[in-house]
C-alpha cells in the first residue's frame, strides 16, 4: 500500500482500544474515512477530506496535512 505509514499511524491511534468491528487496514477507503473522522483538525479541513470521492486522493490530502502539522511543531 502506498500509504502504509498512514495505516501504521491509524493502528497506533487504536492502540489500547478495540478497533471497530469492520476494521480493514487494507482498504484505502476505510482507512481514509477513519483518519478523517479521528484526526483533530478544523471542520473546513475535515469537510474537504469528506468531499473527496477518491480514497487514495483523500489519503494524500490527509498525509499532506499531517506533514504540514509536523513541520509547524518539530520534535
Amino acid at each position: 500500500m502506498r500509504y502504509a505509514n498512514l495505516v501504521e499511524f491509524l493502528q497506533e491511534m487504536y492502540r489500547g482500544h478495540e478497533p471497530p468491528p469492520d476494521a480493514d487496514y487494507t482498504n484505502a477507503s476505510w482507512v481514509s474515512w477513519r483518519l478523517a473522522e479521528l484526526l483533530p483538525v478544523g471542520n473546513d479541513i475535515r469537510q474537504r477530506w469528506l468531499a473527496q470521492r477518491d480514497p487514495v486522493m483523500r489519503l494524500g490530502e490527509i498525509r499532506d496535512e499531517l506533514e504540514k502539522l509536523a513541520n509547524k511543531h518539530p520534535e
